[in-house]
């Protein structure tokens, strides 16, 4: 690396006395005193639960029901939200290669 040859004359110094000076091992008891309080709280999780139908009891009927009406409701997806619990809805109950095929060739055509 080359030594930068230039001036910095763009930095105001006069007001550097007025900054009052801290010491270093305060800082770094009042650093510790924060990673002792982050270490005490646990953090707040959102726990959303789900009960994902179980692919064994449905038929294969139900299943293909469910698909259809899953695929017709895919227009009305406005917001985040709705696509997010769709998309869940999906990969928990409807979740097979031949439902990713449908899904595919759906949006496809939307």
């Amino acid at each position: 690396l080359e030594p930068v040859s230039g001036e910095i004359e763009d930095v105001d110094v006069n007001d550097l006395e007025d900054i009052a000076e801290v010491n270093e091992d305060d800082l770094s008891q009042s650093e510790e005193d924060e990673d002792e309080e982050e270490e005490c709280e646990p953090p707040a999780v959102e726990v959303c639960e789900v009960n994902p139908i179980d692919t064994s009891k449905v038929s294969g009927q139900e299943l293909k029901l469910m698909m259809n009406a899953f695929l017709e409701q895919l227009p009305w997806l406005i917001n985040r939200d709705l696509i997010d619990k769709a998309a869940l809805d999906f990969v928990t109950s409807l979740n097979t290669k031949n439902n990713r095929k449908k899904l595919c060739q759906s949006e496809l055509n939307i």
